[in-house]
């Protein structure tokens, strides 16, 4: 018989993990220079080009900013490539964050974030913030919505509902870059839950 979590396991497990930064277990985020389709929806387009930026800390420390001519780039979200794109990682998550929360609204968030970029670069900058704008938004009413059970099966078909909105909105080297390593220790959290119930019979 699968045992019921105490309460508020679940949510400590996904909800609450859904806004966790990376504390735990050190990972590395992965860079991912997107390319935008442009289109109205604001999605990110799949087809990106993904490379590990590697760290051995728990809160990702990046290279220092270089651009294409070897000069300190710097940018208050994002490091700007040695191709000229916006590098999309972990980092870049956690300062739009930031970023959201530190504005009143959405066209001073999108003022903010374009500032010092070149257009091409505004363009994929205001295309990460719209996609990952939608994606808070469906990520608050799909928390916000009542669950009539709280144990490891009901954690694992939430995250999987979140997992689902982060490929939908991001696109999927995005919400790997954004969210990747926060769905492996969740993943870890959940199968840790299931084994304990299963041995308690």
């Amino acid at each position: 018989m699968k045992r019921a979590l105490p309460i508020g396991v679940s949510v400590a497990l996904v909800a609450g993990i859904a806004v966790m930064q990376a504390t735990d277990a050190p990972v590395a985020p992965r860079a991912v220079h997107p390319s935008f389709p442009g289109d109205a929806s604001g999605r990110l387009d799949d087809g990106v080009a993904a490379a590990a930026a590697g760290s051995k800390t728990a809160s990702p420390q990046r290279p220092p900013r270089t651009a294409n001519g070897g000069a300190p780039s710097f940018h208050a979200v994002f490091l700007i490539g040695a191709d000229g794109g916006l590098v999309v990682d972990l980092v870049a998550r956690e300062r739009i964050d930031s970023l959201i929360a530190e504005t009143s609204t959405g066209e001073e968030a999108e003022a903010r974030i374009v500032q010092g970029l070149t257009e091409a670069q505004a363009r994929q900058a205001r295309s990460v913030l719209a996609a990952y704008r939608a994606y808070l938004q469906a990520e608050a009413d799909l928390l916000a919505a009542p669950r009539r059970r709280e144990d490891a099966a009901a954690a694992q078909a939430l995250e999987d509902r979140l997992v689902a909105l982060r490929r939908f909105h991001l696109g999927e080297a995005v919400a790997l870059a954004f969210f990747g390593a926060q769905e492996r220790r969740t993943r870890m959290a959940i199968e840790a839950v299931k084994a304990r119930a299963h041995e308690g019979g």
